[in-house]
Formats: structure tokens, C-alpha cells, sequence
């Protein structure tokens, strides 16, 4: 057998051994890459502020930063103790009128031979999984899961407060890694990257404000019970495109079915309303600088993140797959192919 045959394919079964090592490192350690991931954009919202403010004043751009982590932190004390109080007080109020929501909703159903029949068997499943004993579980699971978010939180609060900092460090530390001839392109394309998730998130949070203020003011002018609480979620869940809104809009609909059918529609029509003028007006004018996704590759994205990485991947799969289009067009249709037009893409 030809000798320079054999060691292709001893190079070829290397090269895959290496990339399936390299990929189940990447799965098993994903909980850790996202934190890490979540405190890189933690520290574009840092460092975004922080450079506008030392354009305009002149002041060092540590300083401007150190001003700016300050006033976040004093604006987030404010508002926990100015604003969370009313909230928490109608989230609690929200999470003890749902179940009776629910029921309500139950007796309607059971008024109807179909609607029994899928009470029944869905009781039926309940029990044959455990019933009580599966709450039970699933409470203990939560009260899990919310202290490893307090400390990914304050894992992402440092993470970011050192990029924001810094940034030139790690970047240079990257550079590093590759060939002399390589490290000025990965520079720019590394501060491209920067540059697409300080417009990405710009664009997220002026969105999210504006559908927490209009799904507020709607549901309060529909006199629906908790529409602050309804509202700020329904701002929080827009950080996660398309699924998000849905999964917000379900306790309105709950509340508003528990009163009347009519009121239902109506408050479904108007989560509906709010997401067609965010989709359709509030983000197109604020995106018009900023990465363009794909709308089928977004959702697929988020499905398929949701689905091996839970919660937190759902959340980022976003802006990471943002990362992972500028990475592409960069050193791929750029650099590989010769797209030269592809290179104003993203600046």
C-alpha cells in the first residue's frame, strides 16, 4: 500500500479524532463557555458608555468606566428599592391568582364532553408520573437552579468589569495564538465582533423597553390585573427574539380567560399588535447599522441551543450566533472565497 496514502489517512482520522475531542470538550464545559459569553456582553454594555462618555468629555476612558459601573450600580440599587417592591408585590399577587386563573378556566373547559376528556386523561398522566412527588422535585430543582444563577451572576459581573477594562489585553492574548502573518486581520475581525454585539444589544434594549412600556399601558388600559408585572416581564422575555414573547404573553391570557373569553382575544391581540411593531418598525429602525440575521436561522438557532444548552443557551443564542455570522464572513467568504464586497458587511 502506498505510504503517502496511509499517512493522509492517518492525518484525515487524526484531524477528525481531534475536532470530536474538541467538540465534546466544547458540549461537556458549554455551562461554563455560556457564563463566559454572558460576561463578554456584560462588558460590551460597560465598555459602550464608558467610550462615549470619555469622546465627549475627555476624561481617560478607566475613569469613564469606573463612572459608568458606579452609576449602573447605583441605577439598579434605585431600582430595586424604589420600583421592585410595587413589582414584587404583583408578581406574588399574579402567582396566587393564577392557579385560581387556571382553574377557572378548567370548570369552563369541563363543560364541554371534549374539553372533560382532555381534563381526564391529562389527570391521568399526572398521576401515572409522579404527581405531587414531581413538583416536589421540580421545587427543589429551582431553588438549585436560582443559586447557581446568583453565581453566574456574579461571575459575569467580574468577567465583564476585567474585559471592559481591558479589552486590548485579551484580544492581544488571542492574537497571539496564530501566525504573525494572520494577527492583524484577527485583531480587526476580533474588533469587529466587539462592534456587532455593542449594536446588537443597543438594538435589544431600546426594544425591550419600548414592548415593556406598550404591553404595560396596553393591559392597563384593558384593566387586566398586575399589568406592571405583566409588563416588565414581557421587556425581560424580549431579550429572547421570537420565543420570549410568547412565553410572556401566556399568564395575561390566563388572567384575562379566567374573566371573560372576549378579553382573552383582545389581550391576545394586543401582545400580538406589540410584537408586530417591534418586529416590523421598532427594531428595523434600530438595526439598520447592526448584524442582519436571518429570521430562519435565529429561530433555529434558539432551538437548537434551548434544546442541548436549556435557559441560558436560548438566551444567548442570539447575539452568539451574531458572533459566529461576522466570524464566517470575515475569514470565510472574505478571506477564503474572495467576496470583497462581504467585507463592509459588518464594520
Amino acid at each position: 500500500m502506498n505510504s503517502d496514502y496511509v499517512q493522509k489517512v492517518l492525518v484525515a482520522a487524526a484531524v477528525w479524532l481531534g475536532l470530536s475531542i474538541a467538540a465534546l470538550l466544547i458540549y461537556f464545559s458549554s455551562a461554563i463557555l455560556l457564563v463566559l459569553f454572558a460576561g463578554l456582553l456584560f462588558a460590551v454594555v460597560l465598555r459602550a458608555p464608558s467610550r462615549w462618555l470619555s469622546t465627549k468629555s475627555g476624561v481617560k476612558l478607566e475613569w469613564c468606566l469606573a463612572a459608568t459601573l458606579i452609576l449602573l450600580l447605583v441605577l439598579v440599587s434605585l431600582s430595586v428599592i424604589l420600583a421592585a417592591p410595587a413589582v414584587a408585590r404583583e408578581a406574588t399577587a399574579l402567582r396566587e391568582n393564577l392557579p385560581q386563573a387556571f382553574e377557572s378556566i378548567v370548570t369552563q373547559i369541563d363543560q364541554y364532553a371534549l374539553g372533560r376528556r382532555l381534563i381526564n386523561e391529562t389527570q391521568s398522566f399526572m398521576v401515572d408520573n409522579g404527581g405531587r412527588e414531581v413538583f416536589i422535585e421540580r421545587a427543589f430543582g429551582a431553588a438549585s437552579s436560582a443559586i447557581g444563577a446568583l453565581v453566574g451572576g456574579l461571575i459575569i459581573f467580574f468577567v465583564g468589569a476585567y474585559l471592559a477594562s481591558s479589552p486590548q489585553l485579551y484580544i492581544e492574548g488571542m492574537v497571539k495564538l496564530f501566525p504573525l502573518r494572520k494577527r492583524k486581520r484577527l485583531r480587526k475581525v476580533f474588533y469587529s465582533v466587539g462592534n456587532a454585539l455593542e449594536q446588537w444589544l443597543l438594538s435589544r434594549f431600546i426594544a425591550m423597553w419600548c414592548v415593556g412600556i406598550l404591553t404595560g399601558v396596553g393591559l392597563w388600559i384593558l384593566e387586566i390585573p398586575f399589568a406592571l408585572a405583566l409588563g416588565v416581564l414581557a421587556a425581560l422575555l424580549d431579550f429572547i427574539p421570537n420565543i420570549g414573547p410568547v412565553i410572556a404573553a401566556v399568564p395575561a391570557i390566563l388572567l384575562a380567560l379566567s374573566q371573560d373569553f372576549t378579553l382573552a382575544i383582545y389581550v391576545t391581540l394586543l401582545y400580538t399588535a406589540v410584537q408586530q411593531i417591534e418586529s416590523y418598525l421598532i427594531t428595523p429602525i434600530l438595526q439598520h447599522k447592526m448584524v442582519h440575521l436571518p429570521p430562519g436561522l435565529t429561530i433555529a438557532a434558539q432551538i437548537v441551543m434551548g434544546l442541548l444548552l436549556g435557559v441560558l443557551g436560548l438566551a444567548l443564542a442570539t447575539p452568539l450566533l451574531a458572533v459566529i455570522m461576522v466570524m464566517i464572513t470575515k475569514l470565510y467568504v472574505v478571506d477564503v472565497l474572495g467576496d470583497d464586497e462581504m467585507e463592509q458587511e459588518f464594520v
